[in-house]
């Protein structure tokens, strides 16, 4: 497909990039499930490593209020490097966990020429992935979940628009496609704001 931004090579071989730094700062991201045929994709990071997931079936604020907290604990986690999809019941973690709340049609960060965040931070999650920038450890998913995310990636595709802004197909048309929300994928596209988002910059006096 002309349109799919990722190049099919660099999907299956995100396993495979061992060179990705190991750096120091840690991150979580957490796709919320919001009916019952989504899933709760929680991923933790080391830079752009993904390190470990945790998938559960249904959002349970209790459940995934101590399961986030455990795995910020366990590796140090700052709640301003936690994000989290604020729809429905992530939208309650957030306030509980006083971390990063993610607005799928919030406007693009730094003025990008986006239709909306999801699209700039799936085009930036394109170009990274197509660079060979990102590393998932080899025993983060079991292989059926391996293919699913294989399988969302590769519906990352442009779509036409009657502005100048960059679109990307709807989550009704991936569905169609797939049969299934692509929420694995929009859990490691979330990674992506902490690469656009503005750094803070020290001063010296």
């Amino acid at each position: 497909d002309d349109n799919q931004l990722c190049v099919q090579d660099a999907i299956v071989g995100l396993w495979d990039n061992t060179w990705v730094k190991e750096e120091h700062t840690y991150y979580i991201t957490g796709d919320i499930a919001r009916q019952g045929s989504d899933l709760a994709v929680i991923g933790v990071w080391r830079g752009l490593r993904l390190i470990e997931v945790q998938t559960y079936q249904k959002s349970d604020f209790n459940l995934l209020n101590q399961v986030i907290s455990s795995l910020k604990n366990k590796y140090k986690v700052s709640n301003s490097n936690i994000i989290l999809d604020e729809d429905g019941v992530g939208g309650f973690l957030v306030d509980a966990l006083n971390c990063e709340g993610f607005v799928n049609n919030s406007s693009p960060l730094d003025g990008g020429n986006y239709q909306n965040l999801k699209t700039q931070c799936y085009y930036k999650l394109a170009s990274k992935i197509n660079e060979k920038a990102i590393y998932i450890l080899p025993d983060v998913f079991t292989e059926e979940l391996k293919e699913k995310l294989i399988e969302e990636l590769e519906q990352i595709k442009s779509a036409p628009t009657e502005d100048s802004k960059l679109k990307l197909i709807s989550k009704g048309e991936i569905k169609s496609n797939i049969g299934r929300s692509p929420d694995i994928s929009d859990m490691v596209m979330m990674r992506m704001y902490f690469e656009i988002k503005p750094k803070n910059i020290g001063y010296l006096y």
